[in-house]
C-alpha cells in the first residue's frame, strides 16, 4: 500500500485566503466573524489569522469593518466593572455571573 499525503488546501495563496473571506460577507450581507467564517467559509479562521496575524487584522486586510472592538480595556476599566456588578447584586459576584446584561466584560477576561 502507498501513502500519499492529501494536498487538501496547501499553498493556497493570500488572495484565495482573501477572497473566500469576501465571498462569505457579501454571502452574509455583512462583515463575518470568525464562527460564522468557520461555518461557511472554504478555509478555517486560525489559517488566516495564523497567515495574516490576528482577525482584525484579516478584516482590515480584506477592507471589512470590525465586527467589535479589540480588548484594550485597562485594569481601571475591569475593576470599575466588578465594582458595578458587585453593587447591582448587593455581595461579591460568582464567577458564572459575569456575563451580559450584568457584566460589560466576561469572566475569563
Amino acid at each position: 500500500m502507498k501513502f500519499e499525503l492529501d494536498k487538501y488546501h496547501r499553498n493556497t495563496s493570500n488572495e484565495e485566503l482573501i477572497s473566500d473571506l469576501k465571498c462569505v460577507a457579501k454571502q452574509l450581507q455583512k462583515s463575518t466573524t470568525y464562527v460564522e467564517y468557520n461555518k461557511h467559509g472554504k478555509y478555517h479562521s486560525c489559517t488566516l489569522c495564523r497567515r495574516f496575524g490576528n482577525w482584525f487584522k484579516v478584516l482590515e486586510i480584506a477592507e471589512l469593518s470590525r465586527n467589535r472592538t479589540p480588548f484594550n480595556t485597562t485594569n481601571e476599566d475591569l475593576f470599575k466593572n466588578l465594582e458595578e456588578v458587585w453593587i447591582r447584586l448587593t455581595r461579591q459576584p460568582h464567577y458564572k455571573e459575569f456575563n451580559k446584561p450584568l457584566s460589560k466584560f466576561a469572566a475569563s477576561t
